[in-house]
């Protein structure tokens, strides 16, 4: 998996799904979400990609500002 990077961080909020403690987003070079959920799953499944520890929680996806939360 070439140029992709893992976001690995305290929290994922899915959007459409129940959040995720201690979860995992894979990103390409452009910012498109590959892959979204807990990283005891997400990073086997990314081998190669580059780990980024977050302290914080991420909401891939949540694109509008006006997206409830």
């Amino acid at each position: 998996m070439t140029e992709a990077r893992l976001l690995w961080a305290n929290g994922v909020i899915r959007g459409d799904d129940t959040p995720v403690v201690d979860g995992a987003v894979v990103v390409d070079a452009a910012g498109t979400v590959l892959d979204v959920g807990p990283a005891a799953e997400v990073m086997p499944r990314s081998a190669g990609a580059v780990v980024e520890k977050v302290a914080g929680v991420l909401c891939p996806g949540l694109v509008n500002a006006h997206t409830h939360l």
